[in-house]
């Protein structure tokens, strides 16, 4: 039996190589409020963060049980955040009996949070039974989806690097791997600028705050499109996209999904890097949601759009022949 636990433990994976998965459990561990832990199953933590790794590491110590502490192997990278590297990929559900007990019993006496980067494919199921939060890291990638969609696994949520280049979309995403957005981070080339010059540790707060969501317990980390969605048992349904790009006046940083829900006919607009959301309009069907936004695909282009659509439609009783201002 385990000991009773003063931490709890994120565990990230990914179902494709080159998903975001390293980079995005450094920013969370260097982010997070308090003590955290990295513990790296893939291999590449050290590189990422611009660390030198000791002599030995996690994977041999999974396979070798005459490798001492694993205190010993543990790596100081920022004053509230510290790593457990390994060279290589490991698994701990291939590794010596005794060295994966002694590896949970380890992970039960640290302290603050842990965050296990996992690699790629569908987790162990140990480490899962120890996470209070199972997460896949995702692009908007057909066979990163597919490969989700397949494997049989649903994990508690879905953090989306964000490509605004990829065709498919958040509502998209959550179908295929049944599971909810819970945070997104924005591609961005200074990422890979960082990592590359190893500064990431030291400009980690340029992007860690995307996912705040991560760092807060239970029913708090909800996002607001969670809440939507809870407010009406109807919008668990899948969601019509009308367009990924659209605009509110005086915000040009922001960019708004409109998407209708089939269950619960709500027309809503989501903004996909704060996740607000704005309820739009009402419709029964979707060829009536259709007829209403019908040039949705000229209007989104507009720096105004979003206001323009929620003007026309004003509360969900559309003119239809109502012309565009």
């Amino acid at each position: 039996m385990r000991s009773v636990r003063d931490n709890r433990t994120i565990l990230l994976y990914s179902m494709k190589g080159g998903s975001g998965t390293t980079v995005t459990a450094a920013l969370t561990a260097l982010w997070l409020p308090g003590d955290s832990l990295i513990v790296d199953l893939d291999g590449d933590m050290t590189d990422v963060l611009g660390i030198r790794p000791p002599a030995w590491t996690l994977d041999d110590y999974l396979i070798d049980p005459s490798i001492g502490n694993l205190d010993d192997l543990v790596i100081e990278v920022a004053p509230s955040a510290r790593l457990l590297p390994s060279a290589r990929s490991a698994w701990p559900s291939t590794a010596d009996e005794r060295q994966r007990r002694a590896l949970h019993d380890w992970l039960d006496r640290q302290r603050g949070t842990i965050i296990i980067d996992a690699g790629t494919g569908v987790p162990d199921p140990d480490l899962v039974e120890r996470a209070e939060r199972t997460l896949v890291v995702t692009r908007s990638c057909y066979l990163s989806l597919i490969r989700g969609a397949r494997s049989g696994f649903t994990p508690d949520g879905v953090i989306v690097i964000k490509d605004h280049q990829r065709a498919l979309g958040p509502s998209d995403i959550e179908r295929s791997l049944n599971a909810p957005i819970v945070a997104t981070v924005d591609v961005d080339p200074e990422i890979a600028r960082m990592v590359d010059a190893g500064l990431l540790v030291a400009r980690s707060d340029l992007h860690g705050r995307q996912l705040d969501v991560l760092h807060t317990p239970g029913d708090e980390s909800a996002t607001a499109l969670d809440r939507w969605r809870e407010a009406k048992p109807g919008r668990f349904s899948p969601d019509v996209d009308y367009g990924m790009q659209w605009q509110k006046a005086g915000a040009s940083d922001q960019r708004w999904r409109v998407s209708w829900n089939i269950g619960s006919g709500d027309l809503y607009a989501i903004d996909q890097r704060d996740q607000q959301v704005i309820d739009i309009a009402h419709f029964d069907t979707q060829d009536n949601a259709d007829r209403a936004i019908e040039d949705w695909a000229e209007l989104h282009r507009r720096p105004d759009g979003l206001d323009k659509l929620q003007v026309r439609l004003d509360g969900g009783s559309p003119s239809h022949d109502l012309a565009l201002p």
